[in-house]
């Protein structure tokens, strides 16, 4: 099971960051600091929700930083041990006093069916949205909390010894509350805690009476803990919530409740034929029981399921339950959200129909095992469907042209694969697909707001600012647009603008910490420095992991000169990221400035292993290496400087100092001339032109370059040539 699990999601370990995952996980400040528990997920949603699954991705956070392989780790080992749970609390059913002494059962049986359903659990497509998306951990470890949960009740109850039983029910009530505080979707647990009693241990008569109750009463205080965390609102059932789905599209609660009658039925397809599987369905709300007519539809299958899970409870309870299991699972999404259907709400529901099927499959005793190998087989077909599945998970571009090909009429698919498509500065196809959303919504301030860049990049200005004001005129609140006007601004480097704009993004965003840096850098060009160092140390503050907030205030440092505070961020920024050829490049600099060159080309040295090819390192080492003496040395760097890139002005200006210290004034003359002819208003080159034709008594020649230089308004700099 586990090898062939493996295989599932072997290829999932590196796929990208996608939907959620940005806000939750990239953007998130307050997952950066183990040390802030009480502020898990503050960052993102205003309540202490979902707390301990935050927690999880701050400890990602703290161990992998921004690399997906932890998070994908964690999410197939929690995978994994749901798996076990449910394979666990299955073969924990048949010990229970409704089934343990059911002649009609036979061992193949009790041993096979907890395994082929927790295998087909494992391995099922359904499940890859669950697993594979790293931010719906909400789901997969709310659903493990969910079965540890039941499984420790059955564990209690089926145990005999008071002091084992005690830590039995400890263990469940632990797992209810950690459930809990993962997702929402787990108050229906005191539910399903009651219907195993009465489906399982009502047969012991000396506890019939007092345990029910003393549930129930239990299940009353569990009940209280959700709505308290995710501030519930039951008198907010009534009104109209805005659908994401669909642009100006308003969904009232009984509109919800008859679209669920759909989306359940969805989940019932999905896990018996797991076909057209999508991240974004084109899920129209229904009107009526009869608009569209697959409500009726879905509500006469539903029906009929729940009446068959009625009938056949005396001869099969197994195949009862597991239909219970599905529907009170599903009962928690019957509060409205502005998605209807997402594929992972039938992650923990999907394992009761696992149960029923089997139960159904393997109800009499007749070819027991040649219905095993048939199951087995029906799983590798499902291991290969998830293989396949998942390859849309790689990359955000091939997760969205996926759901646009599946749902070309919805403008969130066309907004998100644009979105993957700016990301890669693919601008033309990003563009494409920004005017098909906008085509379809032309109210989306998404997608207005992100054409604006596109535009930007393409240096079309005017079109830019006009989709930026209209992203802003409509949404107030849409926080990306002030920071892609203010991106607009420092263009056209309208600094105070700008920084007004960073101003409006952080009011909406306090806690935004490459909002920070921009604004520090803005404060930096109108010479507001103590603002500017506030906003660096701010971003340092709420992303103390992020090397560019340290980078960027060792550069003010560095320019501000102020040498060891500059030096102690280059540090820590080399630290954090050590294979970083610019940070080595820029503390190179700093050691340079200050005349410590031996640092300084050491530092170069560095850099270049990582960026061999760079022009401008081999010409910044070059140039330390002339500072420190050593003449075949920078000559050796200037030369490649410029044989990699053979329009590098100053690198053929080093080339000609080097030629003029060694007295070969012919060649020094014909590298300033290069230089010149790359860049003719460049002022050290036509300065030491000049100065050259002068020192060598070219008297002539130098009278008519300084006619040229005045005529050109090009400056002359005296002393250019070095000293010999």
């Amino acid at each position: 099971m586990v090898i062939l699990g493996i295989l599932a999601y072997s290829h999932t370990f590196y796929s990208e960051f996608h939907l959620d995952d940005v806000p939750f996980i990239v953007q998130n400040p307050s997952i950066r600091k183990i040390s802030s528990l009480w502020e898990m997920g503050q960052g993102v949603i205003s309540t202490h929700a979902r707390y301990l699954t935050f927690f999880t991705f701050a400890l990602n956070y703290h161990f992998n930083g921004l690399d997906v392989f932890g998070y994908h780790l964690v999410n197939f080992l929690i995978h994994l041990l749901t798996t076990c749970l449910v394979w666990a609390t299955g073969y924990s059913l048949f010990k229970t006093p409704r089934l343990k002494d059911d002649a009609l059962i036979s061992l193949e049986t009790r041993f096979l069916l907890p395994f082929l359903a927790a295998l087909i659990f494992f391995i099922h497509p359904v499940n890859t949205q669950a697993v594979t998306y790293i931010t719906q951990r909400f789901e997969s470890m709310a659903a493990m909390f969910y079965v540890g949960a039941v499984f420790f009740f059955i564990q209690a109850r089926l145990c005999e010894k008071n002091s084992l039983r005690f830590i039995f029910f400890a263990g469940s009530l632990v797992s209810a509350i950690a459930g809990m505080l993962s997702k929402e979707t787990v108050i229906t647990l005191p539910v399903m805690v009651i219907v195993i009693e009465f489906a399982f241990f009502r047969t012991i008569p000396s506890l019939r009476k007092k345990i029910p109750w003393l549930l129930i009463f239990s299940a009353a205080g569990l009940f209280l803990i959700v709505p308290a965390f995710f501030s519930f609102d039951i008198l907010g059932l009534g009104h109209p919530i805005h659908s994401a789905s669909h642009e100006n599209e308003m969904i009232y609660f009984h509109e919800y409740l008859l679209t669920q009658l759909r989306v359940f039925a969805t989940f019932l397809r999905l896990i018996f034929i797991p076909a057209g599987q999508n991240i974004d369905y084109d899920f129209r709300k229904s009107i009526s029981l009869f608009e569209p007519i697959t409500t009726f539809l879905s509500f006469l299958v539903l029906s009929f399921l729940l009446w068959f899970s009625f009938q056949i409870r005396r001869k099969n309870i197994l195949v009862s339950f597991g239909i219970w299991w599905f529907f009170i699972t599903l009962c928690a999404n019957l509060v409205p959200r502005m998605f209807v259907i997402f594929e992972h709400k039938a992650y923990l529901a999907g394992i009761g129909i696992y149960w029923s099927a089997l139960a159904l499959l393997f109800q009499n005793n007749k070819n027991t095992w040649l219905k095993a190998a048939a199951t087995v087989f029906a799983a590798f077909i499902l291991a290969a469907t998830t293989f396949a599945r998942n390859e849309v998970w790689k990359t955000d571009i091939a997760l969205w042209q996926d759901v646009v090909k599946k749902s070309p009429e919805k403008h969130s698919p066309h907004l998100n694969l644009g979105s993957a498509y700016c990301l890669k500065k693919d601008y033309d196809n990003c563009l494409t697909e920004l005017n098909l959303a906008l085509d379809i919504a032309p109210r989306e301030c998404k997608a207005l707001s992100n054409r604006a860049v596109i535009h930007m990049a393409h240096n079309d200005m005017a079109k830019a600012l006009d989709d930026l004001n209209k992203a802003i005129t409509l949404c107030p609140e849409y926080a990306s647009s002030y920071q892609n006007r203010a991106a607009f601004y420092v263009q056209q480097k309208d600094y105070d603008k700008a920084i007004k704009d960073l101003n409006k993004f952080l009011k909406i965003h306090p806690k935004s910490d490459d909002v920070y840096r921009s604004r520090a850098d803005a404060y930096n060009e109108t010479k507001e420095y103590e603002k500017a160092i506030l906003d660096y140390t701010r971003a340092i503050e709420l992303n103390p992991r992020n090397p560019e907030n340290y980078e960027k205030r060792a550069f003010f440092f560095h320019d501000q000169k102020h040498f060891l505070k500059a030096l102690t961020d280059y540090n820590e920024a080399i630290a954090m990221a050590p294979k970083n050829a610019q940070y080595y490049s820029n503390r190179a600099n700093l050691y340079s400035d200050h005349k410590r060159f031996t640092e300084s080309i050491g530092d170069y040295q560095k850099a270049l292993t990582m960026s061999p090819n760079d022009a401008g390192l081999n010409f910044n080492l070059g140039q330390t290496l002339f500072r420190s003496g050593d003449m075949n040395g920078a000559q050796t760097f200037y030369s490649k400087a410029v044989q990699i890139d053979p329009n590098h002005c100053y690198g053929h200006i080093g080339l000609g100092h080097i030629y003029y210290l060694k007295n070969d004034y012919e060649k020094a003359r014909q590298e300033y001339e290069k230089a010149i002819t790359i860049n003719p208003l460049n002022p050290t080159a036509n300065s030491a032109l000049a100065q050259l034709y002068l020192d060598t008594g070219h008297q002539k020649e130098y009278e008519e370059k300084r006619e040229a230089m005045l005529e050109k308004k090009v400056a002359f700099i005296p002393h250019t040539l070095p000293q010999k």
